[in-house]
């Protein structure tokens, strides 16, 4: 190291040393277990497993096209299967999709699974945009043309 340079460093140790000791395997290990306790952590499982369960709560009266791709907030493109005709929990609504939460509307569970390559390149983009009216429901959803 230069002579030069060697101010510098003092200057910098303490922040090199606090880095040092975080990066730690104990140390990260300590932070690991203390984030499993905090809500951030637990709503993270809570999404994890609602993906899992490759459903998604889809307005009644916007019901997506079966077996056609179809842009979700949560999900990205994906193809819907089968709409159950199950009723969604309120409960369920508001703790995995926040953004579907509509005091006025009813939802239904939708099957989806993840679109394949030669489904998203056989999909044609829309030629100009969709106006505000067609990009959202009530509560933040895309809307799904009929």
């Amino acid at each position: 190291m230069p002579f030069r340079s060697f101010e510098e460093l003092r200057r910098r140790w303490p922040s090199i040393e606090k880095a040092a000791q975080q990066a730690e395997p104990e140390e990260r290990k300590r932070r690991r277990e203390t984030a499993k306790s905090s809500d951030a952590y637990k709503a993270a499982q809570l999404r994890n497993a609602e993906r899992r369960r490759h459903r998604y709560p889809l307005p009644t009266e916007h019901l997506p096209p079966v077996g056609k791709p179809v842009a979700t907030e949560e999900y990205g493109i994906v193809i819907f299967d089968e709409v159950s005709g199950e009723l969604v929990e309120a409960e369920d609504l508001t703790a995995s999709y926040p953004n579907a939460a509509c005091a006025n509307a009813s939802y239904i569970w939708g099957r989806w699974r993840s679109a394949t390559l030669s489904e998203l390149i056989a999909t044609w983009p829309a030629r100009s945009a969709p106006k505000a009216d067609k990009r959202s429901w009530v509560g933040g959803n895309r809307h799904f043309p009929n």
